[in-house]
């Protein structure tokens, strides 16, 4: 309980009339780190996006204020630090990590448990059970693998620590499928898959993954046809000096393969580069003019966007 905290974000916004005002957001977050200076906090990068100010709710419903160290939208992972100065001494001797676990050892119908801060209500802890493991969710910016569970996730919840039987945090709350139609279906992220995001948010700030630098387009059968185009991916632009642009792609290429698979969409394009490593120099086969073939290239560049 002592190492689940309520984060409230204060994000500006500005109304009809241009005026601008303060939004507040809730969620939750999980101590994992507490030393001389500093009390570290992972939570979801949609609970502190934008934020102009974040206050977090300790134990005893102490409020301190709290800074970014680093956020990764397609992970939908933060992590947030409070200054071990600002916590009031009668509590101090309460702020405590969260211990860890394991997700990889999960099994379907072992208990969960949910602790976070719904509706704003601090430290709700709710129980189900794992409902299933790999679940892939399709948002509307990103893919994630999630753990599946029905112990409830309500608005707040989110940032919050899934826990197993002997307290251990095995995964990061993240959504709820809401409909009138469906009750009982919370994701969380696993806490294996957080944890190198997490080290690279305190350690840098950031994460760092290889990048290409061009915009595409799908090109399936249908446009194919009708433009009399290759099936593949349609560069619309070039990043100016990315990898792309030093190994000569040019916009209104075509890439058809990539390391000599071939490409039908980009989605697939994204996922091979994400196989790669920063610095690897990978071959892409791309049709140029409509009839020319080229085989080019390029050394995948790092990307902290």
């Amino acid at each position: 309980g002592p190492s689940i905290v309520a984060i409230t974000s204060k994000v500006q916004v500005r109304d009809w009339f241009d005026n601008q005002y303060f939004q507040e957001g809730q969620g939750s977050g999980v101590i994992f780190d507490v030393n001389d200076e500093n009390v570290l906090i992972v939570t979801n990068e949609h609970v502190v996006d934008g934020a102009a100010e974040v206050i977090v709710t300790l134990y005893d419903n102490k409020k301190v204020p709290a800074s970014i160290v680093g956020v990764d939208s397609e992970t939908d992972l933060a992590v947030i630090k409070i200054n071990t100065e600002d916590i009031p001494d009668e509590i101090s001797n309460e702020i405590v990590a969260a211990e860890l676990g394991d997700s990889d050892n999960l099994r379907v119908g072992e208990t969960a448990i949910a602790i976070g801060n719904p509706m704003g209500y601090n430290n709700t802890v709710t129980v189900g059970v794992i409902s299933a493991l790999n679940r892939e969710l399709e948002l509307p910016d990103k893919k994630l693998e999630l753990v599946q569970t029905d112990a409830a996730i309500n608005p707040g919840n989110s940032g919050g620590a899934l826990v197993n039987i002997d307290g251990e945090v095995i995964g990061i709350n993240t959504v709820k499928i809401a409909d009138t139609q469906v009750e009982g279906i919370g994701f969380a992220i696993p806490i294996n898959s957080a944890k190198p995001i997490i080290n690279e948010l305190v350690n840098k700030g950031s994460v760092s993954r290889p990048y290409l630098g061009i915009l595409g387009k799908d090109i399936d059968e249908n446009i194919a046809e009708m433009y009399e185009l290759p099936i593949g991916v349609f560069v619309g632009e070039v990043v100016e000096n990315s990898a792309a642009d030093i190994a000569g792609l040019e916009k209104g290429d075509v890439i058809i393969e990539f390391e000599g698979e071939k490409i039908y969409s980009m989605e697939q394009l994204s996922e091979l580069i994400k196989s790669k490593e920063i610095g690897d120099s990978v071959t892409i086969g791309v049709i140029r003019d409509g009839n020319q073939n080229k085989e080019l290239k390029a050394v995948l560049q790092e990307n902290n966007s």
